[in-house]
């Protein structure tokens, strides 16, 4: 946004400055080419350094995490919130990080107050959302939920058997029949989702285990490790020291 802006007024003051300046016509082209190269010149530093802060507040929260100082962790985040003034999508994600730390604190009114206006590419927060919507019994918003998480990654075999799991609790067997079917479009040679796939025609238990940690933090079967306990990975990974921050 600041960046946006200050990038947009610096090169419209500079294509100003040369169109007028330059004595003839024919040189007037160059004012419009230095323009559009300081807009995106300048735009790529800015964005830079924002990435730059960003990247080293998230390597302070993994390490506060990791030694399971969350309400640190969700402090520092708090107070990073305010980039997102200068950076698009920065302070989506950051709402995504700091709900999905609620969630897996068992906290579901705070995560969801931050998740709803989280990133829909962050298909994790986006699981837990909707989640939060299924327990609330608010299924059109779960369904939307699941739509946005799936066409943002559509990659990720874990968000269409989460979806397909939520639809089959509410009873709508035939739609996560569909939704498996999708995924399998998108990931044929994906072995999980073949396994659920012929779980829910065979009117089984979805095999959810074969995803492993990254299953139990949506808190829908097993029970987390209890406090105390080596911080699990999929925990760790929410501080996002390595997550992809979305430049735009």
């Amino acid at each position: 946004m600041y960046n946006l802006l200050i990038s947009v007024s610096a090169s419209v003051s500079s294509f100003l400055i040369l169109w007028f300046s330059l004595g003839g016509t024919d040189y007037r082209p160059v004012a419009f080419v230095a323009a559009i190269g300081l807009f995106f010149g300048l735009n790529y530093f800015l964005s830079k350094r924002i990435i730059k802060k960003i990247e080293s507040l998230m390597s302070q929260v993994g390490k506060d995490i990791q030694n399971q100082r969350f309400e640190k962790a969700i402090k520092s985040l708090k107070a990073g919130s305010s980039l997102g003034k200068w950076q698009f999508f920065v302070k989506s994600q950051l709402n995504s990080q700091i709900g999905s730390i609620y969630y897996l604190m068992r906290d579901d009114e705070n995560a969801f107050n931050y998740l709803k206006d989280g990133f829909s590419k962050h298909w994790v927060a986006m699981g837990m959302l909707a989640v939060i919507y299924m327990k609330r019994k608010q299924k059109d918003l779960m369904t939307g939920t699941f739509e946005k998480a799936v066409k943002g990654s559509p990659k990720e075999s874990l968000i269409w058997s989460l979806y397909a799991y939520c639809l089959l609790k509410e009873g709508a067997r035939d739609k996560a029949l569909e939704v498996l079917s999708r995924g399998l479009k998108k990931l044929p040679d994906d072995e999980k989702l073949k396994a659920n796939m012929t779980a829910v025609s065979n009117k089984e238990r979805m095999k959810m285990k074969n995803y492993g940690e990254m299953w139990t933090q949506f808190y829908l079967e097993k029970v987390p490790p209890a406090a105390g306990q080596k911080i699990p990975h999929y925990l760790q990974a929410l501080a996002g020291g390595r997550r992809r921050i979305i430049r735009r």
